[in-house]
Formats: C-alpha cells, structure tokens, sequence
C-alpha cells in the first residue's frame, strides 16, 4: 500500500529556505564589503556579532527635517570616532563621489 502526500507544500517550503540562505549570504557579503572598503584597522577582521554591536545597534536619532533625512549619533557612544570614519570612506567611495 503507498501513501500519497500533498506535494504543493513541498515547493514553498524549498523557495522559503532558498530565500532565508540568500538574504543570509548577501548580509554576510555585505558585511565583507564594508569592513574591506569602509571600516578602519581596528574593525578589519571584527567578527559579525561585534559589527552588529558596534554600528548596527548604535544609539542613534533618525530626524525628518526639511532639507533632509539626519543621524543624530550621540558623541559619548563608544565607536562615535569609528563611525563617522566609516561614513567619510562610504562617501569618498567613486559611486558616492
């Protein structure tokens, strides 16, 4: 006796995780790419979880204002100095230029 199964769960499944490890991989890349290009010495073999600390969770304002979108970064935050050295390199980038 054979059993049947409902396959249309079967490729939802497939594409949700073929998605979950492209999102996952093009973070990692990402991060690559801004440590070689953007970050200074210190931060350059930094493993993720410090990344993440050290710039992504930063304890910094988004401001709406009339001339533009700013980021109000507190000056005692830890990595104020790396920050905005990462910012400056990002922008002397030739596409940012």
């Amino acid at each position: 006796m054979s059993t049947f199964r409902d396959s249309s769960s079967a490729p939802q499944r497939v594409d949700y995780l073929f998605t979950v490890s492209h999102v996952s991989l093009t973070g990692g890349v990402a991060n690559v790419w801004l440590q070689t290009l953007a970050l200074p010495e210190e931060f350059k073999n930094a493993k993720p979880k410090r990344m993440r600390q050290a710039f992504l969770n930063a304890p910094a304002k988004v401001v709406n204002h009339a001339r533009g979108i700013t980021l109000r970064l507190s000056r005692t935050y830890a990595y104020y100095d790396a920050f905005v050295e990462a910012l400056a390199r990002i922008r002397r980038l030739p596409y940012f230029a």
